[in-house]
Formats: C-alpha cells, structure tokens, sequence
C-alpha cells in the first residue's frame, strides 16, 4: 500500500441530476412497530480530531523507541512504538491494562494476492456488510510523522532504522517484505518503507500530533478513486482497522484512498504520481472525455456542498421547506427557468456519492438525514429504512465501531421516528 507519511495539495458543476440511488419501492406496509416510544434521528457523528504534522511544542520533544505490549506476545500482538516523552505514561495511566484486547474476523474474510498491475493486494473471500469490519491488526511499526531531531536530520533517520532493526523477526520480516517505493528519494529503506506504507494513526494523549502506522495486511490495500473501504485507528487497542464502505462481493478487490477523493482526475493523477510514482488505473481514472468531466463536475458539486456552514444553511432552508409542506414545484416557474427544491439537490448528492464511490466524511450523513427526514414525512416506510440502513453502515466505518448510532433503530421502526407524518 501506499501512502507517504514520514517528513524531513471547483470546477462549476454540470446541472445534471441523477436518478436516486435506488431503493426499494414504497411499501406502505401495515407492520405494527415493535416500540411505541418516539424514535429520534441519531445526532450527528462529530469526526475525530485530526492533529497537525508539527505540534507547537515539538521542538521541545525528546523519541523513545519500546515495544508494546511490553510484556511481550505473539508477533501479531507486537508494536515497535516510536514515541516522544509523556506519551506512554499517559495511555496506562488514561486506560488500565493498556493496550486492550482486541479481536478481528475469524477466519478471515480476505485474502493476499497479486493484483494485475498493482503487485499484492487484498480480495475479498466472503461477501462483507457495509460498516462491517475487514481486519483489525496491531501495526507493525508506529511512527510520528514529523520527528524533533536537534542533533540533526541523520538522526531522525537512525531512529527509523534502529526502530525496524529491533522488530520481531517475524514482524521485520513483514515490514521488509513491502513494497517501497520511494527508491533514493529518502535517507534509507527503512523510510521509505514507511513513507509508502503507513495509514494515518493517533491522536494521542500528551501529543498533539500525527502518527503513522505500517500495518500487517492492511498495508497491502491498494488505492481506488472509488474505494469500497476505509482506514481508521484505535489508540484504546493500538490497532489499525479497515471497515467497508457498502457491501463487498466475495472475489472483489477491497481499496482504500491514497489521496483526496473530491480532486479533479487530474489532479489525483498529478499527487499520486508525485507521492507514490504510479498512475492509478481505477474505474474512475479510466473515464474520458465527457464522461471525466462529468465525474469531476460531480464531485466538485459534493466539496462544494460539504463546508460546514453550507451544511448548516442548507439544512436549515430544508427543514423551513418541509415545515411549510416540502412542495416538489412552485405552482408558476417562470418562462427559461428551472427550479430544483431541496428534495432533488439532497437527492442528486446523495446519487453523486454513490455514483462516484466516494462518501464524503463531512457530508454523507446531513444528506442521509435529510433524506430520513423527508420520506418519514411523507410516510414512505421503504425508503426510510434504505437510508437509515445506509447511515447505520457508514456511521459504523467513520466511528470505527459496530454502534451505529441509533440509524439501525430508525430503519426498523420507520413509523415510530420523530418526523413520521409531520407534514
């Protein structure tokens, strides 16, 4: 896998809508629901925070290297920890026992292979749910992206190399055995390998910072401009996880993004060449001519609307139009004009997404509500619980948790949300 961690980047939309992602047809279905209390929409999943590259403080940092659990293990319950003072103490002190136990499917439910074109990668063996978990797995190697080094940038590259040097003989075996592509463009090996395999780890108490992490297999996920799964990390576990974005068919390659999803193809193609030297083949990038532009146009419609007073606004206007009974059209349009209600601009983002295979972190669950909201509206018990049960999937992926919120109990009691026939 890779993606670059270790240091010593809007096209006016075509007005194009797009049919719904289809869900089931209406179903006015005469089921009592099994609970008689109101069921609320879930809040709004609030996103981890993402630390900087370079901490405020990093100069005043001193590295230790251990291995954790100190105790020792098996090698795949094994972490070379790379980590600046305070870091440790704070973890036992904040969670007892640290690291937890964790678990991860048994048997498996991928497997590694060579990829046409692409090395290794990961298939999957078994059809895996949206939201559900792929692997989870100790890093092999844990690193802070920016390192503090007063004796000079040698030093910083001594503590990579010392770092994978002490590493379990099965686990340096592992590291080594990836790819790296960074050849002479960094200090060492060792760097490089980190620099094309890592994911992004941490936060961290007592170290405002970002980290990266070499993972066992996870590392082997090759890049898709529509990936069908998602990296987060646990600092509780000290385990990195992979989580599918929709449902994966057995036989499918599981891809994760290396770069930003809501670039033009271009511009993707431009940064992982930069960052990675490959020219990525996805089904995305081998789109042309107009069918590219249409791609790029809709996804820079779906950044245009994912800021976070864009968010704000426009589900405000949503629900002042619902409330004042959510008519699909004015009763005059004036000649040359066309208008487009809340309802099919939540609709057509929501397609977009789906369409493009890149579920926007910021935005895929003000639409999936809005959506919620609507249908319950209009009592269409179906597609209520289609949205509900794509917000449940999702909700699990971006938390890393199988909570999904409350969204599984809205899709199965559709009638007993709080916005059932309030129109």
């Amino acid at each position: 896998m890779r993606r670059g961690f270790l240091l010593s980047t809007p096209r006016e939309p075509r007005k194009t809508v797009l049919l719904a992602d289809p869900p089931p047809p209406p179903n006015e279905s005469s089921e009592k629901a099994s609970s008689t209390e109101v069921i609320p929409l879930p809040a709004r999943y609030t996103p981890r925070y993402t630390p900087p590259d370079y901490p405020p403080d990093l100069l005043e940092r001193t590295c230790h290297t251990v291995q954790v659990p100190t105790s020792g293990g098996p090698p795949e319950h094994l972490t070379v920890f790379i980590h600046y003072n305070g870091v440790l103490e704070a973890l036992e002190a904040e969670y007892p026992g640290w690291p937890l136990p964790f678990s991860t499917p048994s048997p498996p439910v991928y497997k590694i292979v060579p990829i046409e074109g692409a090395g290794l990668g990961m298939v999957a063996t078994v059809d895996i749910a949206a939201g559900a978990v792929i692997v989870r797995e100790r890093p092999l190697l844990l690193a802070p992206r920016a390192f503090s080094a007063p004796k000079g940038r040698e030093h910083a590259t001594n503590i990579i190399v010392n770092a994978a040097q002490s590493l379990h003989p099965e686990n340096k075996r592992l590291l080594y055995a990836l790819k790296n592509v960074k050849g002479n463009t960094v200090p060492s090996a060792e760097e490089g390998l980190v620099n094309t395999n890592a994911f992004g780890c941490g936060p961290f108490p007592a170290y405002h910072g970002r980290y990266g992490g070499v993972a066992r297999d996870a590392s082997r996920a090759n890049h898709s401009c529509s990936p069908n799964a998602a990296q987060s990390f646990d600092a509780v576990t000290l385990t990195q996880s992979l989580r599918a974005y929709r449902a994966i068919r057995a036989g499918e390659e599981i891809t994760v993004a290396y770069v930003g999803m809501s670039m033009p193809a271009a511009a993707r193609q431009e940064e992982l060449l930069r960052r990675y030297f490959f020219t990525c083949a996805c089904k995305s990038c081998r789109l042309t001519g107009n069918a590219r532009d249409k791609s790029d146009s809709f996804r820079a419609f779906v950044q245009a609307n994912s800021g976070a007073d864009m968010i704000a606004e426009f589900d405000a206007t949503f629900e002042t139009w619902l409330a004042a009974g959510a008519h699909l059209s004015p009763p005059v349009v004036p000649p040359g004009c066309t208008i487009v209600n809340p309802q099919t601009i939540t609709l057509t983002l929501w397609t977009i997404m789906v369409e493009e295979g890149c579920y926007d972190p910021a935005l895929w669950e003000p639409v999936l509500r809005r959506l919620v909201k609507y249908y319950s509206v209009f009592k269409d018990e179906a597609r209520v619980r289609h949205y509900a049960t794509k917000a449940a999937g999702l909700r699990m992926v971006h938390a890393d948790s199988d909570d999904d919120g409350g969204w599984r109990a809205v899709a199965e009691n559709p009638r007993m949300t709080e916005w059932w026939g309030k129109r």
